[in-house]
């Protein structure tokens, strides 16, 4: 006995991952086991009691047998079978003793069943159970109406049974048992609830709290009414609002002017595509009109198919777009060091053109001289000497050209030009045992920048002579129309179709192997030694060529050269038509009163002699100051102002505005050796009449002044 008792604490139910079928499982095993108890009490009492009623045992046992198969298969974890055993064996047993048995419904065992049906049904869950209770239920009242009408007759119609008490108790017994299990079900239930709300409450305190105190801006808003239902502090600092000011608002009203499309298009898109989440830019405007850009990521929430409430988390992008910034402007100042570093590697063949310029202009000077009384040969001599001076100004607007610091802008032009252009200054600074050859095929355009194509240019082929410098050799610059008609694979990209200007730059110097090639373009890889300069060079190239949306592949093999290809897509709409010249005058004459300022005694001197030779009376200053004092006393007298820009004290666009503040409608003509400060385009906005950069030839210069005067008259002189 002791022994079937400890088997029987040894039965368990099964455990599962789901705290659902946990509390089904333990269910069923507590009724299985209360009505295992049950019938076999019940049993044993028909079998010994002595006069009881034997009809039972036969049903009783069939339903013991059933209920330990229900009991065997939830041990093996097959809970719905288990159930529906369960169900079985109950409504069998009840039908039994209602329909077949004789007893009717004096067998108080009978009244047992409905009740471990609604119990089981309660606490299993299962609707099956409710049905079948409804038919023992009905059976039963049909049973009672046959016994009262007459109709059925039993034996037990006048007399109970007395061992129809032992099953009242033990009705009693597993109804209490029921009872019990259904009061501790609920009790671990409820227990389980208030074990649960807590745990909400506590994670709904660290969602607050993790909100709260986030590093991060987050709000939520109703993407119905576009009103806001939350937001943490680091929100309202951003925004400068109090949490109570901010919940007032709405999206829009934290968003500037330019960002309110962002917003817009965003809600339209969660609308109809019904994304989970969106990640978007914009500005923001705090209280105080403070606009700042941030990034927000935003989770959105659906009920119906419909969005609900979102919630964004905002990252503060002012020090990245700062930092943005100071990258771009490291990058331009990185540029200009190597356009520096280059005019320092080019200032020798630059010194030895200058020079040689210098010689000649010196030297016939001096034939000049000597040849003053005999006129022809003076005057070729002085030709000699203006050619010079004209390759001396080309050859300093070239290195002023390359040096610049302007702002880069893309225009329309043919590239052949600037190719030209760039060679002109290089065979300068070239050795001649590095011969230069040049295939220019093509005259198409291309939409980029001057500027950076002959920065591009003058690297590549820098980049060349240092690889030929010490044995010499070939410098090929090829430039050619390509239609690429289906992708070209690169290292990391693929060459798109279309048409394009290929720029072949090829040296026939120490080459690279796989490692140099796939390095070449690394700005911290260099091959130069110490003093040979930085090796920026390629990877400025390749910055430029991608700004372009070019391209660029190298082919190159140690001791047999390298070969540099650039694609650039061709321009092929119109270019617009430039500034239209100045009309040249065939006159040089005239009599008004000039001001001419400058600060070389040498330009005065020139000028006061070429332009009085033509008729004009010119008054000369020295500087700004002298000829501000002077205009003030007499503004009506001068006609027209001649002035530097680079002056000490007082400067050129400065003395041009004070002098415009006394006479507005003054005329005033301005140049200039060299300014960072001053271009042709700043002067016209300003309203100067005229700019130019020295050297200028004196007929030049009064055929300007000839045309701004007439201009200023109203005069149209025929050409």
């Amino acid at each position: 006995m002791k022994t079937i008792f400890n088997f029987w604490q040894r039965i368990r139910p099964p455990e599962y991952s789901n705290e659902e079928k946990n509390r089904k499982a333990r269910t069923l095993f507590l009724v299985s086991r209360a009505c295992f108890i049950g019938l076999i009490t019940i049993l044993g009492v028909r079998i010994v009691g002595l006069g009881s009623d034997s009809q039972l045992i036969i049903p009783l046992f069939i339903s013991l047998l059933l209920l330990s198969f229900s009991h065997l298969l939830l041990l093996k974890e097959k809970l719905e079978a288990a159930s529906y055993i369960l169900i079985g064996t109950l409504f069998g047993l009840c039908s039994y003793i209602v329909v077949i048995s004789d007893d009717g419904y004096h067998d108080t065992a009978l009244f047992a069943i409905p009740g471990l049906l609604i119990i089981a049904g309660i606490l299993l869950e299962k609707w099956q159970f409710y049905i079948l209770t409804g038919i023992t239920l009905l059976l039963i009242a049909v049973l009672v109406a046959l016994e009262h009408s007459g109709i059925r007759v039993t034996r037990y119609n006048a007399l109970v049974s007395p061992y129809d008490g032992v099953d009242i108790v033990l009705v009693i017994a597993i109804t209490a048992v029921c009872v019990n299990i259904l009061t501790s079900n609920l009790v671990k239930s409820l227990k389980r609830a208030r074990q649960n709300e807590k745990a909400l409450q506590e994670s709904e305190a660290k969602y607050r709290n993790l909100v709260q105190y986030a590093p991060t801006g987050i709000y939520e808003f109703d993407m119905e009414k576009l009103t806001f239902i939350g937001v943490n502090d680091v929100m309202c600092e951003y925004t400068g609002y109090t949490e109570k000011e901010f919940l007032k608002l709405n999206p829009f009203d934290i968003l500037s002017d330019d960002s309110q499309t962002i917003l817009a298009d965003l809600v339209t898109n969660v609308f109809e595509n019904h994304p989970e989440e969106l990640a978007a830019e914009y500005k923001l405007k705090g209280k105080n009109n403070k606009e700042f850009w941030v990034l927000a990521n935003a989770k959105f929430f659906y009920e119906n198919g419909m969005p609900k409430r979102a919630m964004a988390v905002v990252h503060d992008l002012t020090e990245i777009r700062r930092s943005e910034q100071e990258k771009k402007k490291l990058e331009q100042q990185l540029r200009q060091a190597h356009k520096l570093e280059a005019i320092g590697t080019l200032a020798g063949g630059i010194a030895h053109d200058f020079n040689n310029i210098l010689s000649g202009i010196l030297g016939y000077s001096q034939l000049a001289q000597k040849n003053i009384h005999t006129p022809g040969k003076t005057i070729d001599n002085i030709n000699q000497v203006l050619k010079g001076t004209k390759r001396a100004t080309e050859l300093v607007q070239q290195i002023l050209t390359f040096s610049r610091q302007t702002e880069y802008r893309k225009k329309p032009f043919q590239m052949y030009i600037e190719i030209n252009e760039a060679l002109k200054l290089l065979r300068s600074s070239i050795p001649t045992t590095i011969e230069i050859v040049k295939h220019l095929n093509s005259t198409s355009m291309v939409f980029a920048d001057p500027a950076k194509i002959h920065q591009l240019i003058m690297n590549l082929s820098t980049n060349a002579y240092q690889a030929m410098k010490n044995r010499g050799g070939s410098l090929t610059i090829k430039l050619t129309d390509v239609k690429i008609t289906k992708p070209e694979p690169l290292k990391d990209k693929q060459i798109a179709p279309g048409d394009y200007l290929e720029l072949q730059v090829i040296d026939t110097g120490c080459g690279m192997d796989e490692a140099g090639i796939a390095k070449a373009f690394d700005p911290y890889y260099t091959t130069k030694g110490i003093g040979e300069g930085t090796g920026f060079g390629l990877a400025i190239v390749q910055a430029v060529v991608d700004e372009h949306n070019g391209y660029i592949k190298v082919l190159s093999n140690p001791g047999k050269g390298t070969r540099f290809y650039i694609y650039l897509p061709v321009f092929n709409g119109e270019a617009k038509p430039g500034k239209p010249e100045i009309e040249v005058h065939p006159t040089l004459k005239g009599s008004e009163n000039i001001m001419f300022v400058d600060d070389e005694a040498a330009i005065r001197g020139i000028a006061k002699d070429f332009m009085e030779s033509h008729g004009y009376r010119i008054a000369l200053f020295e500087n700004g100051f002298a000829a501000r004092t002077e205009f003030k006393k007499r503004p009506t007298h001068y006609d027209l102002v001649v002035t530097d820009m680079n002056m000490p004290g007082l400067a050129g666009d400065q003395l041009f505005l004070e002098l415009r503040k006394i006479r507005p409608e003054i005329p005033i003509i301005m140049c200039t050796g060299f300014s960072d400060s001053m271009s042709e385009e700043k002067a016209a906005a300003m309203g100067i009449n005229a700019f130019f950069l020295k050297p200028v030839e004196m007929n030049y210069l009064c055929r300007q002044m000839r045309q701004v005067l007439d201009k200023q008259k109203g005069v149209t002189r025929d050409q």
